[in-house]
């Protein structure tokens, strides 16, 4: 009546699979041509997860996303939010000129006004997070062609005065920033009350953040990733967090298996 049967819990819904077919204690997920996609017994997801990305969580209200590649920027809020803005980031093309650096950071720093002796301007609105690096806009409109467009900056991440009010009067110190080009491997998400979640210190945090890195490059990351790590001022420094490489995420994941005993094999000895 009753016999060992594996059961196997994912992560998402997998689709497209005919049956799982036990071998030697280990599943292999089969193609509709019952034919298996794996070269061994390792059980992996049928599906792809080549844009899988691991989340960090904040317990803010909102947090920013700076994507260089489009020159655009996004505000979003746990109350739903999505405010979208036009941005230019740094470029090495002008003298004194640096790409905006990329990775996971926090807000730093608010000011007003913030007077650059370097560059002789005043910044408004400054949002600093990469240490002389931060949001701001400019005294003037002539700035505000290359916003959306071109890269134009010495480093920072330039706003119209409209846009740099609208972010200045939301976030706050520790506001989680994401600055990428569309090659990130980690994301923001917002914290719930049904998860729990785990806070720890700068250094362990950068471990753990590369090596939930290298395990979803070694597709294993639904086998060793296991809590939902927490960011915010105490535990990001303005040097910032790794993004990884999407380049490095495989198609495939190996997913977590587990052995029962005494399953009911029937319908009727479920009820």
């Amino acid at each position: 009546m009753y016999r060992f049967i594996l059961a196997i819990f994912l992560i998402a819904v997998p689709f497209n699979l005919d049956r799982i077919i036990i071998l030697n204690n280990n599943a292999v997920l089969q193609d509709k041509d019952n034919k298996s996609d794996l070269q061994s017994s390792e059980p992996f997801i049928g599906k792809d997860y080549s844009k899988l990305r691991d989340t960090l969580y904040t317990t803010h209200n909102y947090y920013v996303e700076i994507n260089l590649k489009k020159q655009l920027g996004y505000l979003y809020g746990r109350d739903g939010l999505k405010h979208i803005f036009k941005l230019s980031s740094g470029t090495d093309r002008i003298k004194d000129g640096i790409k905006t650096r990329e990775g996971v950071f926090v807000v730093q720093e608010k000011n007003r006004k913030r007077y650059s002796k370097e560059f002789e301007t005043w910044m408004l609105k400054w949002m600093g997070f990469n240490y002389g690096i931060g949001m701001h806009a400019l005294y003037g409109n002539s700035y505000y062609k290359y916003l959306g467009r071109n890269t134009a900056s010495h480093g920072c991440i330039r706003l119209s005065r409209e846009d740099a009010d609208f972010i200045f009067s939301r976030v706050k110190v520790g506001t989680p920033v994401l600055v990428h080009s569309e090659n990130n491997v980690v994301s923001i998400g917002f914290t719930d009350s049904t998860n729990t979640y785990f806070r720890y210190s700068n250094e362990e945090l950068s471990d753990l953040v590369k090596n939930r890195l290298a395990a979803i490059y070694n597709k294993r990351y639904f086998l060793e990733a296991k809590e939902k790590l927490l960011v915010d001022f105490s535990n990001i420094t303005h040097f910032g967090l790794p993004l990884g490489n999407v380049k490095k995420v495989p198609y495939r994941q190996l997913i977590f298996v587990h052995y029962f005993k005494d399953i009911p094999t029937t319908i009727d000895q479920v009820k």
